[in-house]
């Protein structure tokens, strides 16, 4: 009986956690193309230089992502990439318990710029990698070293393109 309590309770906590992620997916923050060049309209959104979208790495395969700039001179700010561990682990698990750049207020009506998160002095670029990991998609199977490195390097290649006025 004792087990199924504890099941219950990390059910319940991550079933939490998944519904948080998402309410604060689809009120907080704006999902743009990275073509587009930043103009938003809410009090957050002005104050962090925010990118996200897919860029394709092949035919049918394409990695997400979401860029933040530096609120401190991004041209001159460090970049800092970030992966998640593990296989299939999206990124975005990160962005949002480690790093995030605002963060909800107590009653969840409201947001605030989180002032200790690392956009304070660098520019950071997370990546749902490999195919299949959380928004990433395609039909491709990643099965190697090699077939990862490929689709990173070619991610790499065209998002220093479009965030060539963010960075040096």
């Amino acid at each position: 009986m004792n087990f199924i309590i504890k099941s219950f309770r990390k059910l319940f906590c991550s079933f939490i956690i998944f519904v948080s992620l998402i309410i604060w997916y689809t009120i907080v923050l704006e999902t743009v193309d990275a073509a587009v060049t930043g103009d938003f309209t809410n009090e957050i959104a002005t104050r962090i230089l925010k990118y996200s979208g897919y860029i394709k790495v092949d035919q049918y395969s394409n990695l997400y992502f979401w860029f933040y700039e530096s609120r401190n001179n991004s041209q001159t700010s460090p970049l800092i990439l970030w992966l998640n561990g593990g296989q299939g682990g999206s990124s975005m698990i990160g962005l949002f318990q480690e790093v995030v750049p605002c963060r909800s207020l107590v009653k969840g009506t409201d947001v605030e710029v989180f002032r200790e998160s690392w956009n304070q002095v660098s520019n950071l670029l997370f990546i749902d990698q490999p195919i299949d990991a959380g928004f990433s998609y395609g039909n491709n199977n990643i099965s190697t070293t090699e077939q990862f490195s490929q689709n990173l390097y070619i991610f790499l290649q065209d998002s220093l393109k479009n965030f060539q006025n963010s960075l040096k």
